[in-house]
């Protein structure tokens, strides 16, 4: 049975989640994404039960188990069907903003999530299995592959990779269904070329995974009104992307909107001075102004 959904306006997160997550955003390439979700989680609401997200992820770990001479395709399959087989993990496409499908230990127990926090949790269990995994940000569909390093040791070409879609089954994806889901979505997009297939394909840095994340997060909140769901995302982000002028705009924006308007100027004025050129610029510069006549 499906949990009613929760009730995230008067959340509040925990005062040292954003300090544990920059510790964990610092480890850079070695960077747990699980952990580092579960941080984010607890930003978003102090009551999350770490621990027992932590034995959720341990527990789909300890049930899948691999030949040690297993292929690694035999390997990587196998932990796809045992997560994403029937009546298991699966995409939400009926709810599919809704901010629960953006929250980790709420994907674990509700069984259902963003195409990203589906691959967190793939990640999260290949890391406990020593399965070399990575993330793989795909255009419109976030997907888990192989490390390159790990298609070498396998003895892999890398034209002979293959990927896992977590939101639909956990299915595995060959270069040929890539490029065609490729057109399919993108259908005046060029040819890529080869150097840009290679960044479409390989692993995803870790820090803009979690970017990913909360920009998700944000879109989510905002389309429910949330200002204040929104501005925790959008400070998440600018911890990862300080140099994220846009968001510096959108904080601004939300806190003048909450009635902060000391920080609403200093992030307006961020943005003004670093996108001298915005477009923009004109409606900002009056909206700051007026922010001023209220101090």
């Amino acid at each position: 049975m499906v949990n009613p959904p929760l009730e995230y306006r008067d959340f509040r997160g925990a005062p040292d989640a954003r300090a544990r997550l920059a510790r964990l955003v610092a480890m850079g390439e070695s960077l747990p994404l699980d952990e580092a979700a579960l941080m984010v989680a607890l930003d978003e609401r102090a009551d999350v039960d770490l621990d027992a997200a932590r034995r959720m992820l341990d527990q789909f770990a300890s049930r899948i188990h691999l030949r040690s001479d297993a292929p690694l395709q035999e390997s990587v399959a196998r932990v796809a069907i045992n997560l994403f087989g029937e009546g298991r993990l699966q995409g939400d496409v009926d709810t599919y903003d809704d901010p629960q499908n953006s929250d980790l230990p709420q994907v674990l127990e509700r069984k259902r999530g963003l195409p990203i926090l589906l691959s967190i949790v793939m990640l999260g269990v290949a890391r406990r299995l020593q399965l070399p995994l990575a993330g793989v940000s795909f255009p419109g569909h976030f997907l888990v592959g192989p490390t390159p390093g790990a298609l070498a040791a396998a003895g892999l070409e890398p034209v002979r990779s293959f990927w896992i879609d977590p939101f639909h089954g956990g299915r595995m994806l060959g270069e040929l269904d890539l490029k065609r889901g490729l057109q399919r979505n993108f259908p005046q997009a060029p040819e890529p070329t080869a150097e840009d297939w290679a960044i479409m394909t390989g692993p995803a840095d870790p820090r803009q995974v979690l970017v990913r994340v909360n920009q998700n997060l944000k879109r989510s909140w905002a389309q429910r009104k949330e200002p204040h769901g929104t501005l925790r995302a959008i400070d998440r982000i600018l911890m990862l992307q300080p140099r994220a002028w846009n968001q510096h705009r959108d904080r601004g924006l939300l806190l003048a909107r909450l009635g902060d308007l000391p920080a609403a100027e200093e992030s307006l004025m961020t943005y003004l001075a670093q996108v001298p050129d915005a477009t923009d610029g004109p409606r900002i510069s009056m909206i700051l102004s007026s922010i001023r006549l209220g101090l």
